[in-house]
């Protein structure tokens, strides 16, 4: 057994990434390679993703995504590594994360972040016997299109005094860069918010415009404080040309001292509004959530998002 990193998905790690999230949801729909392909080669220049496969012989018996972020220069971050039950036991899993260790340490990173399924045992297992620790649970959850109360989402696009909204899609237009690049940084403060660099404005245009190059589409809502003209608060939602009938629910944020108002309500609805009124093709809207981030899960159970599959933090010290 060997494993190969690869410089562009292929068919073989597109098929054990379905099965990873078949496992993880039964009868969840496969990411096209296509997707992956684009993942992987049209990324901001901060972010680098590596997929790697394990071979045996001719067969792709297992494989991984590595992700580094300039931006997150302490830490790599393992978004999957997956091996069939009919591999298992083999030392499959372990041969691939060394693999990975190894890249990271060459990069000069000293931790590496991953999630697992909460509750598979097998996943915990293997965690533990590398030495990692375990941290927040993570929710994944999922709201059906048809649940949406559009009546509810009115009453909540209700305008908050003082404040007004300012919606752009796709890239931030050049004269709110500034004010953008600075609302952002609320996210820091996210329970289980990575450590890391702050993004400039350059950052955050590049990062928009990656995201339009892989195929994707974004609707970004702010809430703006009339008196200052600043930024405090922004939503996002975006949708991928590989998959119509999915959508992202990203980051949503309000900074402290504006929290309690609606803010985060008023955004989240003047989205989905949008979303019931022009992109009949979607059948859910996804979201992730710390289980600790109480504001934004009230909001979100309100509007009927549920869990579709539970994920534990785990983190690894290299040495």
């Amino acid at each position: 057994m060997s494993a190969r990193w690869l410089d562009v998905p292929n068919e073989a790690f597109a098929a054990i990434y379905a099965r990873f999230w078949d496992e993880a949801i039964p009868g969840e729909r496969a990411v096209p390679l296509a997707e992956l392909q684009a993942m992987v080669t049209l990324g901001p220049p901060n972010r680098r993703v590596h997929p790697v496969l394990a071979v045996d012989g001719r067969e792709a018996v297992g494989a991984a995504l590595l992700v580094v972020d300039a931006l997150r220069p302490e830490a790599a971050s393992l978004r999957f590594l997956f091996v069939p039950p009919e591999h298992r036991r083999r030392g499959i899993g372990t041969a691939l994360l060394e693999a990975v260790k190894a890249r990271v340490r060459a990069q000069g990173r000293g931790r590496l972040r991953t999630l697992a399924l909460d509750g598979h045992e097998a996943a915990a297992a293997f965690a533990r016997r590398a030495g990692a620790d375990p941290g927040l649970r993570i929710e994944q959850r999922r709201c059906p299109v048809a649940a949406l109360d559009g009546d509810m989402l009115r009453r909540w696009a209700s305008p908050v005094p003082g404040f007004s909204l300012l919606a752009f899609d796709g890239v931030c237009p050049d004269e709110h860069l500034e004010a953008f690049a600075a609302v952002v940084t609320v996210m820091s403060g996210a329970p289980g918010a990575e450590a890391g660099r702050a993004p400039a404005p350059g950052d955050v245009r590049r990062m928009m415009a990656a995201h339009l190059r892989q195929g994707n589409e974004s609707w970004t809502v702010c809430a703006r404080d009339d008196a200052s003209g600043r930024f405090v608060g922004y939503t996002e939602l975006s949708f991928s040309i590989h998959r119509p009938w999915h959508a992202t629910q990203g980051d949503t944020g309000v900074e402290t001292a504006y929290r309690r108002r609606g803010l985060g309500r008023w955004m989240k609805a003047h989205n989905a509004l949008r979303l019931l009124a022009e992109r009949p093709e979607v059948e859910h809207v996804e979201t992730w959530n710390a289980a600790g981030n109480v504001a934004m899960l009230s909001i979100n159970r309100a509007m009927g998002f549920a869990v579709v599959a539970g994920w534990r933090e785990w983190h690894l010290a290299l040495g």
